[in-house]
């Protein structure tokens, strides 16, 4: 739904419920944003050059959706190829002995949530920086309730908006079967952000909580204190909060690739 006295106009209203979903946040925080960040996300994809395709999956489109193939179990196995790797531990404590667990290490990464850095570090070495990063809490929830998507079924598309005055944020529905046409579902199936209510209890298959890193005029502060701290002890801290950018996985990415240049320096 649509209210001309919210935003100034019906095209900034839908720029509002694009960006929402696309950062994770409310529409109060947009406005908030650096300008600098989403102009530099819109020229990064190149907008009014084919944008449509590059978000929806279509099937007379010419493919520059980026997946990873075969899978992202093959991603894993390849990055992880010849490392030894521990699961389920708790990691606390570390201090400028670099210890885990029994074992030195040359070097340490701590690639978590900013909100995180202070249950793992030792309170000696705890920066109070990462306390001044702002997260917006999300959730997600993987159900079959086409309740959520729009009335007619041949309005469905990969990607679904829905925006409403009565809520700060919108609500993102992507139609898997859509997303994923290669795969065989027995059923419809839909991955909702942000729902704005709840999917049939007995429709639920999963719901994911989560935190999404939101930036403000601050953050490039923020970004340059965690730089000039990296390496202290030969502890480093990589996610997608260290580095400018919107926030999304490939600032995560980048800030590994940083991190791992800091090291090998």
């Amino acid at each position: 739904s649509h209210t001309s006295d919210t935003y100034d106009s019906f095209l900034m209203w839908m720029f509002m419920g694009q960006i929402s979903w696309m950062l994770s946040c409310t529409y109060r925080q947009i406005l908030a944003y650096p300008a600098h960040i989403i102009l530099g996300f819109f020229t990064s994809i190149k907008l009014g050059e084919d944008f449509v395709d590059m978000v929806y999956t279509s099937s007379k489109g010419s493919g520059r959706m980026m997946r990873v193939k075969p899978s992202m179990k093959a991603l894993e196995v390849a990055l992880a190829y010849g490392i030894e790797i521990h699961t389920n531990t708790r990691v606390t404590k570390i201090n400028s002995d670099r210890v885990v667990n029994g074992v030195v290490y040359d070097s340490v990464v701590i690639a978590t949530e900013a909100s995180a850095v202070k249950h793992i570090l030792d309170s000696e070495l705890y920066n109070d920086v990462f306390s001044k990063i702002l997260y917006q809490p999300s959730s997600i929830y993987l159900h079959t309730d086409s309740a959520l998507m729009p009335a007619l079924e041949s309005d469905w598309k990969a990607f679904n908006v829905c925006q409403s005055k009565h809520h700060d944020m919108c609500m993102l529905s992507a139609w898997l079967n859509k997303y994923y046409p290669n795969s065989k579902f027995s059923k419809n199936l839909f991955q909702t952000w942000n729902p704005h209510q709840l999917p049939k209890k007995s429709s639920i298959m999963k719901v994911v909580h989560f935190t999404r890193v939101v930036h403000t005029e601050y953050s490039i502060k923020i970004i340059d204190n965690i730089a000039s701290i990296q390496g202290e002890n030969d502890i480093y801290y990589a996610g997608a909060y260290t580095t400018k950018g919107m926030g999304l996985l490939e600032q995560a990415a980048i800030s590994g690739k940083n991190v791992a240049i800091l090291i090998g320096k």
